[in-house]
């Protein structure tokens, strides 16, 4: 059969071990660099090497890329612009989703002590909001208003439960804003997703379906990577400032657990003003796209809608 085949074509072609190493090695010392920022400032060695490094490693990964008979990642895959902007919105859900579950969980327990099990029955409503955001978006928005303008919203809907979680504050408790804040963020995630994941596998040459899918959860991954490691660092670096400078009004709760708060609120303070920017430039981008490449038929919306609902589910 067709699949048959295509699956004996992709799994008969090379390991490009070198691309695969080079890709890997930027990775890393991307990583590892943003994540020394949080103990060293960015002008030092062990900032300064690693970030270099990545860059050189991308460079080399890029070039190898277009020279390689057999390259790790084929070339086909990044030349439609709708399915690049797909690779990078699944990066962006997993940056955000490791970013703002990071700065919760630390507020939840660090600073509202409360135990172990707080932090994963307060994500119950963004696991609700990404399952009927993720059907919401394949079965009419993506029929209605395309791709581009349906990821765009899921930016805007994320970068507003940022806002809304800016005013962490130690005299908080879970209802209402923190848990207004995951339930909107949940319902950006499943905007996002669901669209963003089907768009980057359509129209995928059969030989390569294989390695686009991976390629998109790879993004996922490298975007939950990148989130960790600059989300606390930021916070860490923010959380220094504000302890130094103490508010000899606050009484109660001591000091420490205001600058934690401020931190973390400085940090989604950042990622609303980022995915707000992203929201809009995407917004002006299919604005000039023709109107006739941003829409799917209805069959298709409802094809893929049963995927949506099944990702939202294993999420």
């Amino acid at each position: 059969s067709a699949p048959g085949r295509a699956k004996r074509e992709e799994g008969q072609r090379p390991t490009d071990v070198l691309g695969l190493a080079l890709g890997s090695l930027a990775l890393f010392f991307l990583v590892f660099g943003v994540s020394e920022v949080s103990e060293n400032d960015w002008t030092h060695t062990r900032v300064i090497v690693p970030l270099a490094a990545s860059v050189v490693c991308i460079g080399l990964f890029l070039l190898r890329l277009m020279r390689a008979k057999e390259p790790i990642v084929p070339p086909i895959l990044f030349k439609q612009s709708l399915r690049m902007i797909a690779y990078t919105a699944v990066a962006l859900v997993g940056f955000a989703q490791m970013a703002s579950s990071l700065y919760l969980s630390y507020f939840l327990q660090g600073t509202l002590n409360m135990t172990a099990l707080a932090p994963g029955v307060s994500v119950i409503p963004l696991v609700v909001g990404l399952v009927v955001a993720a059907v919401l978006s394949m079965r009419i928005l993506m029929v209605r208003i395309g791709p581009r303008f349906t990821i765009a919203l899921g930016l805007l809907v994320q970068s507003a439960a940022f806002t809304v979680l800016i005013g962490l504050r130690p005299t908080w408790s879970y209802s209402p804003w923190i848990l207004l804040g995951v339930t909107l963020l949940g319902l950006g995630i499943g905007l996002m997703m669901a669209p963003a994941v089907s768009t980057a596998t359509d129209q995928v040459p059969a030989g390569f379906s294989g390695v686009a899918s991976s390629l998109t959860n790879t993004a996922q991954q490298v975007g939950g990577a990148i989130g960790v490691a600059a989300a606390t660092s930021f916070a860490s670096m923010r959380f220094e400032t504000y302890l130094a400078q103490p508010n000899q009004q606050v009484v109660s709760p001591p000091w420490p657990e205001w600058a934690q708060a401020y931190a973390y609120g400085d940090g989604f303070t950042a990622l609303a003003i980022m995915y707000g920017a992203a929201a809009l430039l995407l917004a002006i981008n299919a604005c000039t796209r023709p109107r006739s490449t941003a829409h799917i038929t209805k069959v298709e919306a409802t094809q893929r809608a049963n995927s949506a609902h099944n990702y939202g589910v294993q999420q």
